[in-house]
Formats: C-alpha cells, sequence, structure tokens
C-alpha cells in the first residue's frame, strides 16, 4: 500500500513539474484548426524525356485575386469564388521543320475548404465543379483538351513523383500488371469477450524477415498495429465487434505457401504476454486480375477514365509497399471508397508550330491559397511552381502580375515593391532557382497570435490540483529545496565575509 502511494505522489509531483514547464512554451490562441491547405499551381511543361526544339520567349503571369475563398463556405460561397492565375506563354519554334509538342498543363486537386456543400433545401452534398473557370486558348482560338488523373497526396506538388505512374496505357513493370492474379482472403473472429477487451486486436506474424517472398505482396488495408518482437515482426488490426466481424487480406502475384496464423491480443500494443482468447477463422477466398481489384469502386460518372483510375490505384499499392512485401493501409485508398477527390488533374493538349512560327498559349484557371489562421489578421500564401518549366530547352523572361487590393506580407527583399495602384508586380530575367511564393493579408503587418495566457492559466489550475492531491510530499519538497537554498545562500555570505577579513588582516 505504501509503495502504490508513493508511486501515485511521485506521478503526481512529475506532473506538477512538467505543468509548470510547460508554461514556458508557445501555444496556439485558437482551439479550432488553424492551417488550410490549399493547391500549389504550375504552368505548362514538356513530359519528361519530350525531345523539342520549341523555346518560351516569354511568359506572363497574371493573379487575379478579388477576395479571399470562403472556408467550408456554401455552395453559393464557392460558385463565387473568382481568384485566379493567368499564363500567358510565348512560344517559338526556331527549326526549320513542323513540331507538334504535347504540353501537361496540373491544375491540382481542389482544396477541402471548397470541396462541397450541403443544400438544406434537397439535403443533399453538392459537389463543387471549378472546371468551368479553367480555359485554354491558341493565338485567341480555344484549344482542344482532355482532362488526365493521377495520384494526388494533399501536400505540395513534385513533378517526378507526380509523373511517376502517368500513362496512357494501365501502367505495368517487373511486378505489376493487369492480368497478374490476386487472391482475397476473408477471415473473421470469434469468441473475444468485447466488454473485458474493447480495444482487442488480431495480428499475424510475417513469416519471415524477408517477408511473403519477390512472387508476391500482401495488401492488408485494415492494418493499424505493425509490431517487431525479437526481430520478428506482426501486422494486426482492431477487433471489429460488429455482425460480419471480418478481415481482409489480399495477395497479389502467387497465392500464400503457408496459411495466416492469427493470435489475439488485448490491446493495439500486440504485446507477446497479453495475449487473450479467441479465434480467427478463414471464411473464403476469391480470385480476380488485379485490374478488377483496381476498378472495383471506379464509376463512369467520375469523369475519371479507367486508365488513369487503375494507375492511381498502383500508385498507392507502389508507394505503400514496405519491407518484405507488406503493403499497409493507406489514408488515400482503401477498398470501397470514392476515389475521385483524391486525384490531381491535369490537361493535355497539343500545339503544332509551323518553322519559325511563334504562337500565343494562355491558360487560365483559379488559384487556391493556403491559409494561416495563426495570424491576426490571416494570412493566405499562395504557391505557383516554376521549376516544372525547366522542361523546355529555353526559357525566356517572365513578367508577374498581382492584381489585388490586399496586401504582400513577408517580403523581407522588397521583390514586389513598390505597390502600384491594381497591385504588385515583378519582372525576371528567367527561370529563377525557387518557386514563386506569396502571401496576402488584408494589412501590411499582420501580427502573430501568441495569446497564451488562457493556457498558462489552466496549467496553473492543473497544478494546483496536483499539489491539493498530494500536498504533503509537494510541501516537505519544496521545504526541504527552500531549506537547502537558505543554508547555502547563508554559507557563501559567511565564506565570502571570512575571507575578506582574511585579505584585509593581511593587507595591514
Amino acid at each position: 500500500m505504501k509503495t502504490r502511494s508513493f508511486r501515485r505522489r511521485v506521478g503526481v509531483l512529475l506532473l506538477c513539474l512538467l505543468a509548470a514547464a510547460a508554461l514556458i512554451l508557445p501555444a496556439s490562441a485558437n482551439s479550432a484548426q488553424t492551417w488550410f491547405e490549399g493547391q500549389d499551381s504550375t504552368g505548362a511543361f514538356m513530359p519528361e524525356g519530350s525531345e523539342s526544339p520549341i523555346v518560351v520567349e516569354g511568359e506572363r503571369l497574371i493573379f487575379d485575386i478579388p477576395h479571399f475563398p470562403v472556408l467550408h463556405g456554401s455552395a453559393e460561397d464557392n460558385a463565387a469564388y473568382e481568384a485566379s492565375v493567368t499564363a500567358e506563354y510565348t512560344f517559338y519554334n526556331p527549326s526549320d521543320y513542323t513540331v507538334t509538342s504535347r504540353l501537361l498543363f496540373p491544375f491540382g486537386q481542389k482544396p477541402y475548404y471548397m470541396d462541397g456543400a450541403f443544400d438544406p433545401e434537397t439535403g443533399e452534398y453538392v459537389p463543387f465543379d471549378d472546371t468551368a473557370a479553367y480555359a485554354i486558348t491558341l493565338d485567341g482560338e480555344t484549344v482542344e483538351r482532355r482532362v488526365r488523373h493521377t495520384m494526388g497526396d494533399g501536400s505540395e506538388f513534385a513533378l517526378e513523383s507526380a509523373l511517376a505512374h502517368f500513362s496512357d496505357d494501365f501502367y505495368a513493370d517487373d511486378f505489376f500488371s493487369p492480368e497478374m492474379t490476386v487472391t482475397k482472403y476473408v477471415f473473421r473472429t470469434s469468441g473475444v469477450e468485447k466488454a473485458e477487451y474493447p480495444s482487442a486486436c488480431a495480428a499475424f506474424l510475417i513469416p519471415t524477415r524477408e517477408g511473403f517472398g519477390e512472387e508476391r505482396r500482401v495488401w492488408f488495408p485494415q492494418m493499424h498495429q505493425y509490431q517487431t518482437h525479437f526481430r520478428k515482426s506482426y501486422a494486426g488490426t482492431w477487433v471489429d465487434f460488429s455482425p460480419e466481424n471480418e478481415i481482409t487480406l489480399y495477395v497479389l502475384g502467387a497465392p500464400l505457401d503457408e496459411p495466416i496464423e492469427w493470435t489475439l491480443y488485448e490491446d493495439g500494443g500486440l504485446d507477446l504476454f497479453d495475449q487473450i482468447e479467441g479465434s480467427v477463422t478463414l471464411l473464403r477466398t476469391e480470385t480476380q486480375t488485379l485490374r478488377e481489384l483496381a476498378l472495383a469502386d471506379w464509376y463512369a460518372e467520375s469523369g475519371v477514365s479507367e486508365v488513369d483510375w487503375y494507375n492511381a490505384v498502383i500508385t498507392t499499392l507502389d508507394g505503400n509497399t514496405g519491407a518484405g512485401g507488406l503493403i499497409g493501409r493507406t489514408e488515400y485508398y482503401v477498398p470501397g471508397n470514392d476515389l475521385s477527390s483524391r486525384l490531381m488533374r491535369w490537361y493535355e493538349y497539343e500545339i503544332t508550330f509551323a518553322p519559325g512560327q511563334r504562337r500565343v498559349n494562355t491558360v487560365t484557371a483559379p488559384i487556391y491559397p493556403a491559409v494561416d489562421m495563426d495570424w491576426e489578421p490571416d494570412v493566405y500564401k499562395y504557391t505557383y511552381l516554376l521549376s516544372p518549366a525547366a522542361t523546355w530547352v529555353d526559357f525566356g523572361r517572365i513578367e508577374i502580375f498581382i492584381n489585388t487590393p490586399y496586401s504582400i506580407v513577408n517580403d523581407e527583399h522588397n521583390a514586389f515593391a513598390p505597390r502600384t495602384e491594381q497591385g504588385y508586380q515583378k519582372m525576371l530575367p528567367g527561370l529563377p532557382d525557387g518557386e514563386l511564393i506569396f502571401s496576402l493579408s488584408t494589412v501590411e503587418d499582420p501580427e502573430r497570435e501568441s495569446n497564451n495566457g488562457w493556457m498558462a492559466l489552466l496549467w496553473i489550475l492543473v497544478a494546483g490540483y496536483a499539489i491539493l492531491l498530494s500536498y504533503g510530499t509537494v510541501i516537505l519538497l519544496a521545504l526541504f529545496v527552500w531549506n537547502v537554498f537558505r543554508f547555502s545562500v547563508a554559507a557563501l555570505i559567511i565564506l565570502v565575509m571570512r575571507r575578506r577579513e582574511k585579505k584585509k588582516t593581511e593587507e595591514e
């Protein structure tokens, strides 16, 4: 009993110390989400490996930002959004032969703060369609274009990874192929007491340190735990207490040589000493092709081609393959979910140039900022990627115009100064090393919020409550520290005085 009481008091004491330390840490003054991701924008570029003599003599970038987006607004708010970027390219064919170039223009995913709205009149969810705001012209005439899709990760645009599985055909490599065999294994758990083990988990041992072999990969979309004990690895998931109570594994390639052996644990720690009673039995197996698996959730109304949908699924499976061929749970795609909201959209179009011909290509698209609400007022960050333009043989000057009533902030080098009546402008002799990034706000000098008062008060209250719970230990410790401090100071004063007296005596 004394030992338990002592441990409790020590634990409370540590809580007090942590609370005191937390007082010096910065904290957000907002309890709600303070950062919203936007979408990076980029211009038209040549796909890697393309050989074309076409050069870009110049580019005019025009940002029209009359207002900021309404975060999670209504369908009317989304439809009224007008902020856009227009990229106007002057292309030139210096060769003495006709050239046809294939161009790609990625216009990103819709940011989730404008993904759609609930219509109270119909009781239905209204998806936000912004494609009408896009336009591609060549010498003033509309260009025939095709919308393509690749898997997006919702973060900053990376050209190399975005194009890794971009193909006109169903993607195939040394392992993946559309017609490869996929074996679906469906298991069911039983005999687990929910009342006693509400956080129970089921896990299996990965056969060897090399995993499942080079001829197969195991996709476990329900995986939530991965642990290694004594050089053995285990993959697990929470026990589902629903009537179906099923666990599904997909084996891509050769079927399993040995049956999966499951073990049940009392929680997600997969502790070998916390195994519990119960069983996991194989209900059924099903066989299909990888193409059938990848297209199981595809629907024509999505506007995505079968090829792009399939390749997006393979991007997810390939990118999440871990050691030993285990493909774990991914937030980007699980069976039964609509993939369309995760896809990055591209325009694909062609331009033909006669020998010595100059042509003007204009692309207009909405632009979505990232929103930082840790400032007062909020700061809106816009990113336009210039690096993909390095795919051109030569790239000339760039003229940048930002037409907006708002103020550019955090412009340390005055790159956009001075402000004109319409907004800001900037001229570059060629492609810079970095990207074009600027932030806007309703004032020139927003202040970062650092109101930690309420958080400090909360920690003081927690610390005070903890002191009340174990006042004896804390008070004794405080008295001990105080007395040590008092005696140390007294001893130091006595020592100093004695040294002064000794020095005075020696001088006399």
